[in-house]
């Protein structure tokens, strides 16, 4: 039934501080940006009949990179508290894992402008074991996972 994933979606607090990141420093390539109005009154129409969220105050950029798409999305004037967004209390956790290269040299770039949860640790034993994996929050607070494969 299922045979390709389309995208994730990643709820962002203010899009001119989130876009750098994903764009920017992790390297993903920009595929569409409704703008800085938001999104066109139709499609505006569509997006609220299909999820049931008002979205005719809405921004989505939609990015490519690592075999996926991206799409984040601004809600304009909405408080943390507004039931419409109380997304990740159970079901899929919100975050984005990937691979990196160097895990402690992308540690020390980021950890700069970004808070992480601990330094790069080492996965000690299961499928993952000698992997390391660091958590840190992009500026809407939403976690990104980075992985560094074990050396062969």
């Amino acid at each position: 039934m299922v045979n390709e994933l389309h995208h994730v979606s990643i709820l962002v607090k203010d899009m001119e501080e989130s876009l750098p990141l994903y764009r920017d420093i992790l390297g993903m390539t920009l595929e569409r940006d409704t703008g800085p109005k938001g999104l066109s009154p139709y499609y505006a129409k569509y997006a609220s009949e299909v999820t049931g969220i008002p979205c005719s105050n809405a921004r989505f950029v939609y990015l490519q990179g690592f075999g996926i798409r991206i799409e984040l999305q601004q809600f304009y004037g909405v408080k943390d508290e507004d039931k419409f967004f109380q997304f990740g209390k159970r079901g899929i956790r919100n975050h984005l894992a990937l691979y990196v290269d160097d895990i402690h040299q992308a540690y020390k770039k980021l950890k700069k402008n970004y808070t992480f949860i601990s330094p790069p640790k080492k996965i000690p034993e299961g499928p993952l074991k000698n992997t390391y994996a660091v958590y840190f929050l992009d500026p809407s607070g939403n976690q990104i996972e980075l992985f560094q494969k074990p050396e062969q």
